[in-house]
């Protein structure tokens, strides 16, 4: 999938709320804002700030300069002052426009996480998994299911890649019991890294999925990126966060670490659309608000009173 709306997001002047770059050391999370940029059309030396840094009054002036506040993904929504730090009051005095791009929540599928996140923007929220979407929706949060930009960001396939040499990635945290690739005489084994100073191979390394005809992980951030290249994968759900998971169900993807059968390339069509169409309404209301002359918190009242 190319950029969606490439000209439309040129023509805006556009900040990122980042979850890939500040001190945590969590290398999807920068894979997911590259293919963010990238499925927007938007070069990656755009002005970005961390989210898990703390705002300040002269930081929220600068963003406020801006036409459009993007933020690019991961378990934004999980309401948690010590990590997604600026989410606080000064947050609230951010007036551009905010949109949320494959947001999630982190917690047991029976969990009903906090919304005071979610009710900071005034856009519908693009959710990356169907309990985020359905959780939102059932408690009056606008919200598409939109997947996440390194499954979106990918080619139209119809079925499996069927390589001519078998070449496994294992992920290497959490640590995965492989020795019965011993066993099966599987020799060609990589291991891929997730957090900087781990073993294996950096997750965002352009290369990384070339050749390759199966994924060991428990991590979101090697399973997606590899479906999306038509990759199988062997997924091994660790017991925490669990929510997240439910893309991966959608998508018919075992949480058991039982090899796939089916690609799903119908469910990853019906994301691509509903991402293409969820972005379009975003900078439709954008743009009338823009030339009714409102400002967001202006925007979030006239939504009420329609309600």
């Amino acid at each position: 999938m190319s950029a969606i709306f490439p000209d439309s997001f040129r023509a805006k002047k556009l900040v990122v709320g980042s979850v890939g770059c500040g001190p945590f050391g969590n290398r999807g999370n920068a894979l997911i804002e590259r293919e963010t940029l990238r499925l927007l059309g938007v070069g990656a030396d755009i002005p970005k700030f961390s989210i898990f840094e703390r705002l300040t009054e002269e930081l929220v002036d600068h963003i406020n300069s801006f036409d459009l506040l993007l933020i690019t993904g991961c378990t934004t929504l999980q309401d948690n002052p010590d990590h997604q730090i600026c989410f606080d009051d000064l947050f609230r005095k951010i007036t551009i426009p905010k949109i949320n791009f494959g947001a999630a929540f982190c917690g047991p599928t029976t969990a009903r996480p906090s919304l005071r996140v979610a009710e900071m923007f005034d856009l519908p929220i693009g959710a990356r998994d169907p309990w985020t979407h359905d959780y939102l929706s059932r408690h009056g949060i606008k919200a598409e299911l939109i997947g996440c930009p390194t499954l979106l960001n990918g080619p139209d396939l119809l079925d499996w890649l069927n390589g001519t040499r078998q070449r496994i990635l294992v992920s290497s945290t959490p640590p995965l019991d492989i020795s019965h690739l011993a066993a099966d005489r599987v020799e060609n084994v990589e291991l891929i890294s997730h957090v900087a100073g781990l073993p294996g191979r950096d997750i965002c390394e352009e290369d990384l999925f070339e050749g390759v005809t199966c994924v060991y992980t428990g991590r979101l951030h090697a399973a997606l990126p590899a479906l999306a290249q038509g990759i199988r994968v062997r997924f091994f759900a660790p017991s925490y966060g669990r929510s997240r998971f439910s893309l991966l169900e959608f998508l018919g993807v075992s949480l058991r670490g039982d090899s796939p059968c089916i690609f799903p390339a119908t469910q990853i069509a019906f994301l691509k659309r509903n991402c293409a169409n969820w972005i379009r309404g975003v900078l439709e209301s954008v743009d009338r608000d823009c030339a009714n002359g409102l400002t967001a918190a202006e925007h979030r009242s006239d939504e009420t009173d329609r309600a």
